[in-house]
């Protein structure tokens, strides 16, 4: 009888296999449901942090104001400290949501997403992709969930995982790490992929946000 391959002979395709056959549920996981614009802004508090933090940030945010749109007229310290002063990356971030949002608003004349959903998933990405501030996290993740192409969002510290099981490389770009991921996963399954390792990320980190990995330039 032939000799199943050691871990470290496997190609990376075979190592995520392996890996999404140890993380996966008897159930699929089902995403909680938001508005589009709601689930941009949730999406870059999510990156790099938990679920939970990010819920409870995203409710601190959007009681700034009356309605969204406000949010865009808001100074970036006052949208970080809404965020949280020890929230990762808080001025970051709401330098991000900030300018996105400005950005939709001139696309759209309206904070709403309506033209991005109206097109094709590869025009809609591109949408995403050139919002003022964008992360790559943010723009595969509203692909998958809002236009529902196919995307695998990740962030740092899940590609760090990621690389440390050997399915990407150590020292990629975060866009060539997602790019890699897109390959290896099908349409179909991208979505219960992408909450299989968004729980699987938040559980090897113990409920902390992670500190950026290191990528060449």
């Amino acid at each position: 009888m032939s000799k199943q391959p050691a871990k470290a002979d496997r190609d990376p395709v075979e190592r995520f296999a392996a890996l999404i056959k140890k993380i996966s549920l008897k159930r699929p996981l089902e995403p909680d449901r938001r508005e589009p614009i709601e689930e941009l802004i949730f999406s870059f508090l999510l990156h790099d942090s938990t679920t939970r933090k990010a819920e409870l940030a995203l409710s601190r945010v959007t009681d700034l104001g009356e309605d969204i749109n406000e949010l865009r007229t808001f100074e970036v310290d006052h949208l970080a400290a809404a965020i949280g002063r020890t929230y990762p990356g808080a001025e970051e971030r709401a330098l991000r949501i900030k300018s996105s949002l400005g950005e939709v608003f001139l696309r759209e004349h309206a904070m709403v997403l309506d033209s991005a959903i109206a097109l094709s998933k590869r025009e809609g990405r591109k949408y995403f992709d050139t919002l003022e501030g964008m992360h790559p996290f943010v723009a595969a993740r509203m692909t998958l969930l809002v236009l529902q192409g196919h995307a695998i969002p990740l962030d740092d510290r899940t590609a760090g995982l990621l690389a440390g099981e050997g399915v990407v490389e150590e020292d990629a770009l975060l866009t060539e790490s997602i790019a890699t991921m897109e390959r290896m996963v099908r349409a179909a399954e991208a979505l219960q992929v992408h909450l299989l390792l968004q729980r699987w990320s938040e559980s090897k980190s113990g409920g902390r946000s992670a500190s950026p990995r290191r990528k060449k330039t």
